[in-house]
């Protein structure tokens, strides 16, 4: 009985936490989601007309397809040069430490600091990035006020910031693999490519699909850069799902309707943390 209760009395902070801080929120949102609720009350129960709403609005419809855009370039990108990097790094050279640490160090940039650094690094006239562009004898390129290079802009600074995630997961597999395996592979053929290809890729596939979908689930999210970098401007051009969400509720007070916008990306997200949750277990067995 001593022991129940010790365990109790360790364990109920926590649970208050979670539910005060996580279970709580997730069922008003759910419970807001189905009302009209706007400058901080409830204006009446309206159904499903928020959701009907939401499956025909063009802001919504722009926001998706602007997430969508700027996460598959900078996932893609993200992905397979994390991999180069970590199969390059995986190697006996003498400058191998002081590579990792440089290619790690974006990583503890927070997403605010990193915007606003770009934000200089954009700048228009005689900013570095088009001093460079103009010591090359190129045009300088409208950052910022362009649409399509201000997504362009944010996938660059998100591709900055996480490549390094990809890279340290991914040379942490690359390491986990038993080195006589290598050495075997290297009596059939001296070809470091087709090592990675036929011994390498195979072992660490899984780790490849658990960071990819963790990639997904973090970028579908993605608010700070746009936020910070753009404004989810020009126009709409980067206004994000998760941004289109904080206009709705915090700027527009049309809570209700947020509610719903946060339901279906909560609905999204579910099946994916599943199925990352079950690939992790299968790694771990």
């Amino acid at each position: 009985m001593k022991k129940r209760l010790v365990k109790t009395v360790f364990v109920l902070p926590t649970a208050l936490w979670i539910l005060a801080f996580t279970i709580y929120p997730l069922v008003y949102m759910f419970y807001l989601s189905f009302h009209r609720f706007k400058f901080g009350k409830i204006r009446g129960f309206v159904g499903f007309d928020n959701y009907q709403r939401f499956f025909t609005d063009e802001k919504v419809i722009n926001s998706i397809l602007v997430t969508l855009t700027i996460i598959s370039i900078a996932i893609v990108i993200e992905i397979f040069l994390g991999l180069f990097l970590a199969w390059l790094v995986d190697r006996p050279i003498r400058a191998n430490k002081f590579f990792r640490v440089i290619f790690s160090l974006p990583l503890f940039a927070t997403p605010v600091a990193a915007a606003f650094l770009f934000i200089t690094i954009y700048y228009e006239e005689g900013g570095p990035m088009n001093s460079l562009l103009e010591f090359f004898r190129l045009s300088p390129i409208p950052w910022l006020s362009d649409p399509f290079w201000a997504k362009v802009a944010v996938a660059i600074v998100d591709v900055w910031q996480w490549t390094p995630f990809c890279f340290i997961v991914f040379l942490a597999g690359f390491q986990s693999i038993p080195q006589e395996l290598y050495e075997a592979a290297y009596i059939d053929t001296k070809s470091r490519w087709k090592v990675f290809r036929y011994v390498s890729f195979p072992l660490i596939l899984p780790v490849f699909t658990i960071v990819l979908i963790l990639r997904i689930m973090e970028s579908i999210k993605i608010f700070d850069l746009p936020a910070v970098l753009t404004i989810g401007g020009p126009g709409r051009a980067t206004e994000v799902y998760s941004f289109l969400i904080y206009r709705t509720g915090l700027k527009y007070f049309n809570i209700g309707y947020a509610s719903t916008m946060g339901v279906i990306l909560l609905l999204v997200e579910i099946p994916l943390i599943m199925f990352v949750v079950k690939r992790f277990r299968k790694v771990i067995s």
